[in-house]
């Protein structure tokens, strides 16, 4: 299927004070379809479409009588646009007015971060334990105040006994451009940990393909938390106001081909990577033993995430292009360390959403690292046995709807090497 030479022709599309823009339908059936695709009458409300005479061409509104043309068929659309760049159709409905693009999400609470403590075992004589600090519910980026912290903080923790005391002093760390501001101290270990981890940079790649039963459009949505950035898209996503980017499409087949209409391209799918901030241990934090990951040999771990990946219902071309596009990182660790993020937690960091009402979503999201010999203890019980009888269909909130044709569905595949 191939796009014409040249560019599409836009609409604007109205109902009361609301507007979208759409591709102008070549026919009254498309036209139609659109218009109740973003309104969504409910059955028995009524509903007609018309175009103001002024919209329409010089030789067209000279022959109409009145401020509209009403379009009711494939020939009064037709005179309506005949001989020009762009129209305007307003719906006439006793509907309720569509609502207005998702408003952008509030800031993600941060639930976790990586802390350092330092354990004084006698008078002059410390050791650092590096840990994580999780929350089901506490804020830990807001004050009690609900102020939002931004740069550094100190705290101290004090282990009293007799015949003496013992202190935990720790201090963390949140990202503020151009930099940390005022009065912070880093120890030795941890200003090596930051030379490392600055040399190097997780980013996941995101691809997401999507099959509709018939040819309709499509926005597609990306909103990410505050400690997540959004690199390079294809085709280029346009980025809005609320710091959103979206992408314009139209479904034009069930195999998932999509039409891309600001590049004018066909393409299989769309790609974006996004790069997490992380601290000073990096993002190989988030594949740990004790949250979820398991240690799977590097010749067993390929065919283990591929039957891992048709468990979920992923195509054979989908799953043997994920993996093959990965092998190559994949075969420079002899232990992967790997975990599929869940869905409530993938949401806080990386959210997306299409316009289309209702629709079916499978999102696999893995998070792997190479596994030094070291930890290979710390992952004693959670082997590549333990992985294969997980289950991740409810990991990832799996549905037999993902399945059905009829439906309108999304599958988005993610990888991200945690470095």
């Amino acid at each position: 299927m191939a796009l014409a030479a040249t560019r599409p022709i836009y609409m604007t599309l109205v109902h009361g004070e609301m507007e979208t823009i759409r591709i102008l339908p070549k026919t009254y059936t498309d036209l139609e379809q659109v218009a109740r695709d973003w309104l969504k009458p409910p059955d028995g409300a009524t509903f007609a479409l018309r175009v103001p005479t002024e919209m329409a061409s010089w030789a067209t509104s000279r022959l109409i009588q009145g401020p509209y043309i009403w379009i009711a068929n494939d020939e009064t659309w037709q005179i309506a646009v005949q001989g020009v760049t762009g129209t305007r159709v307003e719906i006439v409905s006793d509907a309720a007015p569509p609502p207005p693009d998702p408003p952008p999400r509030p800031a993600t609470p941060v639930l976790e971060m990586p802390a350092t403590f330092n354990l004084e075992l006698e008078p002059g004589q410390t050791v650092a334990l590096d840990t994580w600090v999780t929350s089901d519910t506490y804020d830990m980026s807001k004050t009690d105040d609900n102020v939002t912290v931004d740069g550094t903080f100190y705290g101290k923790l004090a282990i009293v006994h007799k015949p003496g005391n013992h202190t935990v002093d720790f201090t963390g760390t949140r990202y503020k451009e151009p930099g940390l501001q005022g009065d912070f101290w880093m120890d030795a270990s941890i200003m090596r940990r930051l030379a490392i981890v600055s040399k190097q940079q997780s980013v996941a790649k995101c691809q997401a393909t999507i099959m509709a039963p018939s040819p309709q459009y499509c926005d597609y949505y990306i909103s990410l938390s505050h400690l997540w950035h959004l690199g390079v898209t294809y085709p280029q996503a346009e980025m809005l106001p609320d710091g959103r980017a979206k992408f314009f499409v139209r479904t034009a087949s069930k195999n998932g081909y999509l039409e891309h209409f600001q590049t004018e391209t066909v393409i299989t799918s769309l790609y974006y990577e996004v790069t997490p901030q992380v601290g000073v241990d990096g993002a190989a934090s988030y594949v740990k033993h004790w949250n979820g990951s398991f240690a799977v040999p590097f010749d067993s771990f390929v065919p283990h995430l591929y039957k891992i990946l048709e468990t979920l219902g992923v195509p054979a071309k989908e799953r043997t292009n994920f993996i093959c596009n990965n092998l190559g990182s994949f075969s420079q660790h002899k232990t992967i360390a790997y975990r599929l993020m869940s869905p409530g937690r993938l949401a806080s960091a990386i959210e997306v959403s299409v316009t289309t009402d209702p629709s079916t979503w499978t999102r696999v999201f893995v998070l792997w690292r190479g596994l030094p010999d070291d930890e290979l203890p710390l992952f004693a019980g959670r082997g590549e046995k333990e992985a294969a009888e997980f289950d991740w269909r409810g990991e990832v909130n799996w549905s037999e709807a993902s399945t059905e044709p009829k439906n309108f569905r999304v599958l988005e595949l993610s990888i991200m090497e945690c470095i």
